[in-house]
């Protein structure tokens, strides 16, 4: 692995290391929904409780946070779409291979699971699976909103596809946020996204028509966390770094520590969509992200961490994971809780054995109906091993499918 140093010369940046740490940090952001998932579908437990004497401090259950997972992959998909992008014209031809790729890259695996929901939900029905339509495990939505979920206009089926509706326009938005970058700044990119996600969190309350809020999505509402994504690809592009950037990534892990407070004190209380709570998500979540994928990024040990085969691994299918854990965890949820099982073994079940039969499940997914659609690149290696830049600009634009 090459460095460059930083203008005072005293810190290193990896400037030509695999990008296989996106991978690694979609597979923490997947996991950390799998798992806020499974503690939201089996009852919400509390944290755990320390005793005192006759105080009793009760700490924080970190599962309770794991929606923040969300939030980081919003921040991956400006930094995976733009990342290539930076280092290319703006041309119109480039563009129309651009919306084409992320069709073939989105549609196909999304429409394969809606199809496999439809089926499960209709055998739930005409088998009258009691526990399972009682629990509203897996709920039929009606033709008309089937149709609405496969063009991506509503989520139908799956409480998880709100994201996927709020990134498919994203897609639409992202040429025109790339225009602005390539005109101005990323910082001043970054800017303007956080006035429109602070008017649009503003004007939520204004907006009484519920049609009108579905069809825009919370997509202005969490611009911001886009805007970050296409910054830190701007800064991992750059050859040169000026002195406030080149400080700010010696402290980004001060930064993720400090950031570390209000995530804990605040997050329990930010999983909500709409109004100001979207905005209030921005402000902590987003400056946590920011400094870890900075520190990630650009320091070679924690960039060999996120790296960890099992993550990056995950990584590799999260699209599929995604895609298909919340209904597995509803319907074992709907089998397993009625039984009342111990506490002891419920939480093993609950916390290890049913995100491992996920992982394996949305694996056997991957190869089914993601696989086959990934776009095929040859590979270019150099002579000591290591993978180009613009191999490197290839990968990042495909790994996984861009947030997801």
């Amino acid at each position: 692995m090459q460095y460059k140093a930083l203008p005072s010369g005293s810190t290193k940046i990896p400037i030509d290391s695999r990008l296989v740490c996106i991978d690694g940090i979609r597979g923490l952001a997947c996991l950390m929904v799998v798992l806020f998932h499974c503690w939201l579908h089996f009852g919400r437990a509390p944290g755990i409780a320390i005793h005192a004497g006759p105080f009793a401090l009760r700490l924080l259950n970190p599962f309770c946070i794991g929606y923040g997972g969300v939030d980081l992959f919003f921040v991956l998909s400006g930094f995976c779409l733009a990342y290539p992008m930076l280092g290319k014209p703006d041309k119109a031809g480039g563009w129309k291979r651009y919306f084409i790729n992320r069709m073939r890259r989105i549609l196909p695996p999304y429409w394969a699971c809606l199809a496999l929901l439809a089926v499960s939900s209709l055998m739930i029905m005409r088998c009258h699976l009691t526990r399972l339509e009682s629990a509203h495990a897996i709920d039929w939505p009606g033709l008309k909103w089937l149709g609405y979920a496969a063009f991506l206009i509503l989520p139908s089926f799956n409480s998880s596809f709100w994201t996927l509706v709020l990134e498919w326009r994203w897609y639409f938005v992202f040429p025109l946020m790339m225009r602005i970058r390539r005109h101005s700044s990323a910082p001043a990119l970054l800017l303007i996204a956080g006035l429109i996600s602070a008017l649009s969190a503003a004007g939520n309350n204004v907006i009484h028509s519920e049609k009108i809020r579905a069809l825009i999505t919370p997509l202005p509402d969490f611009l911001v966390l886009f805007a970050i994504g296409i910054w830190l690809a701007d800064l991992y592009r750059r050859s040169d770094l000026r002195k406030t950037t080149a400080w700010l990534i010696r402290i980004a892990p001060l930064g993720a520590l400090v950031m570390l407070v209000p995530v804990a004190w605040l997050g329990p209380g930010l999983n909500a969509i709409g109004g100001h709570a979207n905005f209030a998500r921005d402000l902590v979540w987003g400056p946590f992200w920011l400094f870890v994928l900075l520190s990630v990024l650009f320091r070679p040990a924690l960039n060999r961490l996120a790296s960890c085969r099992p993550l990056a691994w995950i990584g590799t299918f999260s699209y599929s994971l995604y895609l298909i854990h919340e209904p597995i965890i509803r319907v074992a949820a709907a089998m397993i809780l009625p039984a009342k099982w111990p506490h002891d073994k419920l939480v093993i079940v609950q916390y290890l054995g049913l995100p491992l039969v996920t992982i394996g499940l949305a694996y056997l997914f991957f190869l089914a109906a993601e696989r086959p659609f990934l776009i095929k690149r040859p590979v270019f290696t150099t002579n000591k091993g290591a993978e180009p830049e613009g191999r490197l600009r290839e990968r990042a634009a495909h790994l996984g499918s861009a947030g997801h």
